[in-house]
């Protein structure tokens, strides 16, 4: 059977989405949505273009699947067959029960904050980190860079605050030229209101000058994309050698090894905690002739729960 590119997890029994170049196949309670082309038998190296059109064309089609529940993107070139989604799903129900309350209800909005960097000491020239350098009469490139700095960055952070104060989650992206913050925030569907007037607070700081853009509502891609990895015979060795379990052992047996295994080696933790996720996922996965699949999450940055700053 043919491997084809998972796009998607959603909850519940999704019925195909009309016009829509994908598959829909159900599990345990899961929609599995995959791209009918099949997956190429040799991957070439894309080019920039490329990467942008297929990254445009998985977005829209996540957008079309919202109206229809909550959506849990996958990381781009994830391969599979159809006959291995069930025993996925099976063998990551806990993790997909996680992310799925984690996300029901919350829409992704990506938001940037630019200035008119020409216009800045004229606008901002009584700021407190400016009105000194003005009142001197005459000061250094490098006095005023350090105060352009000191202002944008007192700005982000009242813009970080702003937006905080409203959003179920927050990350931060690398800004741009000219760009004040890059922020990408979780947000709950029944608060969008709170969002437009957090909007609304920040553009009156400066009307004229803030170039505010907004992306959204989209899946929550940037805060929790699934990963899938394809585990092999060897890593299911390593794995119950390290907790000194057989890979038959039930769920308890796997849970009283892990809290050994890290009483005994703690500063193996790490390896101890993938260890017992690997063979929990293989005892829901089950003995079988089917590979295993192991899903882990990955966000843009690291999310924080807020309010932001105000916690600290």
């Amino acid at each position: 059977m043919m491997s084809q590119e998972l796009i998607a997890i959603m909850l519940g029994c999704i019925e195909p989405v009309p016009d829509l170049p994908m598959q829909f196949v159900t599990a345990q309670g899961y929609t599995a949505l995959l791209d009918k082309r099949p997956a190429p038998l040799i991957k070439l190296p894309l080019s920039r273009t490329d990467v942008l059109r297929s990254a445009a064309e998985r977005q829209a089609w996540l957008e079309c699947c919202m109206p229809y529940g909550t959506i849990l993107p996958v990381c781009p070139n994830s391969f599979l067959t159809q006959a291995d989604v069930p025993l996925m799903i099976a063998a990551n129900l806990p993790l997909l029960d996680q992310l799925t309350l984690r996300l029901t209800g919350k829409t992704q909005f990506q938001i940037t904050v630019s200035w008119d960097a020409p216009q800045v000491l004229d606008r901002f020239r009584d700021a407190p980190e400016l009105a000194p350098l003005f009142a001197a009469g005459k000061t250094s490139a490098d006095a005023l860079q350090r105060g352009v700095t000191a202002l944008s960055t007192r700005l982000r952070d009242d813009i970080l605050d702003t937006l905080g104060n409203c959003a179920a989650e927050m990350l931060t992206l690398p800004p741009g030229q000219d760009m004040l913050a890059n922020v990408v925030v979780l947000q709950q569907a029944d608060k969008l209101p709170a969002l437009d007037h957090a909007l609304a607070q920040i553009d009156a700081i400066w009307t004229e000058g803030f170039r505010i853009k907004q992306i959204g509502p989209a899946p929550a891609a940037s805060f929790a994309s699934i990963a899938l990895q394809r585990v092999s015979q060897k890593d299911l060795t390593d794995a119950a050698r390290l907790l000194g379990c057989n890979l038959d052992d039930t769920a308890d047996k796997i849970a009283q090894a892990r809290q050994q295994a890290l009483k005994d080696t703690p500063a193996r933790a790490a390896d101890i905690k993938e260890s017992a996720d690997v063979l929990d996922a293989m005892a829901r996965h089950g003995k079988g002739p089917q590979p295993l699949y192991l899903c882990s999450v990955r966000s843009d940055d690291q999310a924080a729960t807020l309010p932001h700053r105000k916690v600290a």
